[in-house]
């Protein structure tokens, strides 16, 4: 019984240790928060010059860094842009996946101008997979939220 307290005392200690390193001063945060926006203009001008590779891997290490933050907003537009790629690299069911989440925390972050921005790629992408019906709810879903922000 002595030896359980022990181990169980000693784990205790460990999980604490780890929880306390785990968790980031606001600087760290402001820093990490900065690097991730900065690397998403990079993924973005990447995209824009039909670099898709190049960005599906740079949005790949900016999402491992967005989830650290765990910022609703970063990780809907990390996921949206990944997604986007995801869609002119051909990878419409992994897209698909990826802005179906995007959208789950951009309305966390209640994003609406870049949850329509999504809802409008998603479109694009089941008119990929001729899934007429589901695109058009998807344009619709768009039009009216940018519909609303004007």
């Amino acid at each position: 019984m002595l030896q359980f307290r022990k181990t169980l005392y000693v784990f205790f200690i460990f999980c604490g240790v780890i929880s306390f390193a785990q968790q980031l001063t606001q600087i760290e945060r402001d820093a990490l928060l900065d690097k991730v926006n900065k690397d998403l203009s990079y993924a973005q001008e990447n995209i824009e010059i039909f670099n898709y590779f190049e960005a599906k891997d740079s949005l790949e290490k900016i999402l491992v860094n967005a989830k650290i933050l765990n910022n609703e907003k970063s990780l809907g537009l990390v996921y949206s842009k990944l997604g986007k790629t995801q869609y002119f690299l051909e990878e419409s069911n992994l897209a698909i996946k990826t802005l179906i989440k995007a959208l789950e925390f951009q309305r966390l972050a209640q994003d609406n101008t870049n949850i329509a921005e999504t809802y409008k790629t998603l479109g694009d992408v089941y008119m990929k997979t001729k899934t007429p019906k589901k695109a058009l709810d998807n344009y619709n879903a768009a039009e009216t939220l940018f519909n609303k922000k004007n």
